[in-house]
């Protein structure tokens, strides 16, 4: 038991121990939640431990978005989409212990070497479109697809990450929460209309090849009314010189008419990446396995 704030508390390691986990450095921290990483001794593995203190959260994320997460996590069983171990309820807090990527995430790999060549980006963004895809075949979203969510592993997999604005969603269905970043959202988004989730995501996507290649974001602004205009006047430029086929598909994926904007399945099927996609995904499964392992502990005050 250790003192905090001048109430008992359940020391995380102590109770995790239990479960065969133990608690190592912080990897990352943020206003509602920790992520550290831990070590699995019933599996001998690293895992990633996400700590999510009810008291402090939010009350819409609580509410709302913390229950979906939660709920969204155990039905996604995908090579490309990190795994849930175990999920532990201790009184107001939430241990998510989750697959270990451990080799940062895109954006740093993607900065360390200025852009990628087509070949490499090819390879990252049919892992990246098999995940997603793979999600919309299952009616759920992702809502916050950016370089930062869309971890590596050592053998430098991609592992699509964080669900904290996925959502189920039924056929033809509007969202209206402003969810994800503004560099990654769509004209819809920004102008606080309803919009199509899978559309934003695959909008999504195409910002995400374009800092993939060209090492920056086609709209560049701090200004949301000026990322707006250039996005609808599709005013941006091909930093280098790429094949004519990578720029007819992002400029197919980054169109502000939605009717004319490239779905996931279009992008799949464009001439850029579906020999390299059909290659790399023929042995996925998107078969989904038993749920991952949930319970809730009554934890003494």
């Amino acid at each position: 038991m250790k003192r905090t704030s001048n109430r008992f508390e359940i020391d995380e390691n102590e109770h995790l121990k239990k479960y065969g986990y133990t608690i190592l450095s912080t990897l990352d921290e943020g206003s509602f939640a920790k992520v550290k990483e831990g070590y699995d001794e019933n599996n001998k593995r690293k895992a990633a431990i996400k700590i999510i203190d009810e008291r402090v959260v939010r009350k819409n994320f609580k509410v709302k978005f913390l229950p979906r997460e939660l709920a969204i996590f155990p039905l996604l069983d995908h090579p490309n989409i990190i795994k849930l171990f175990h999920e532990i309820r201790v009184g107001h807090k939430i241990y998510v212990v989750m697959e270990f990527a451990g080799h940062g995430n895109l954006l740093d790999y993607v900065e360390l070497h200025g852009g990628l060549l087509e070949p490499k980006a090819k390879s990252f963004f049919s892992s990246i479109l098999s995940a997603i895809s793979y999600m919309h075949s299952k009616q759920i979203v992702h809502r916050d697809i950016k370089c930062e969510n869309i971890l590596l592993n050592r053998e430098n997999e991609v592992k699509v990450s964080d669900f904290g604005f996925a959502r189920e969603i039924k056929e033809g269905q509007l969202s209206s929460t402003f969810c994800g970043s503004m560099a990654y959202s769509c004209p819809e988004i920004l102008q606080k209309k309803p919009y199509y989730p899978m559309s934003a995501d695959a909008w999504a996507l195409g910002i995400v090849l374009f800092k993939m290649v060209f090492n920056r974001f086609p709209y560049k602004s701090h200004d949301m009314n000026n990322i707006i205009k250039m996005q609808t006047e599709k005013k941006f430029t091909f930093p280098k010189v790429v094949s004519y086929s990578l720029q007819d598909m992002i400029n197919n994926i980054l169109e502000p008419q939605l009717d004319k904007r490239f779905g996931v399945q279009e992008i799949i099927g464009h001439t850029w990446i579906k020999y390299v996609y059909a290659e790399e995904n023929s042995h996925k499964t998107e078969a989904v396995d038993k749920p991952a392992n949930t319970e809730t502990v009554a934890a003494a005050e």
